[in-house]
């Protein structure tokens, strides 16, 4: 799977629907995930591992949790596996107000 991070959003407000904030602020970043046609029948997609990871300005590391703003849900479809497709998706992550978002303008790829 070859995952693209499109954009990184650090503040973005987040409506959500039955759901509070238990950190500071949510982060928003676009992904599209890649995956050959032939991806071996054992394979997982990443995206199911939780929490995410994030580090704050003094270099801590935490785990964070995803959450749906405005009632988007559509990171869920990063958890599927979809051999010859790709799959688009805004994650967004409840972090505390010290954690990182200088590569806020940064895109990149991750192979798995």
């Amino acid at each position: 799977m070859t995952v693209t991070f499109t954009d990184i959003r650090p503040d973005v407000p987040c409506e959500m629907s039955g759901q509070t904030l238990e950190n500071d602020r949510a982060i928003a970043i676009d992904v599209r995930a890649e995956m050959p046609t032939t991806v071996d029948p054992e394979f997982h997609s990443p995206f199911r591992s939780f929490p995410w990871s994030t580090f704050s300005s003094d270099n801590r590391f935490t785990g964070v949790m995803e959450k749906g703003c405005g009632g988007d849900y559509s990171s869920n479809d990063l958890m599927n596996e979809f051999p010859g497709g790709y799959a688009e998706a805004t994650v967004y992550l409840d972090v505390p107000a010290d954690v990182r978002s200088s590569c806020s303008s940064r895109t990149g790829t991750l192979r798995t």
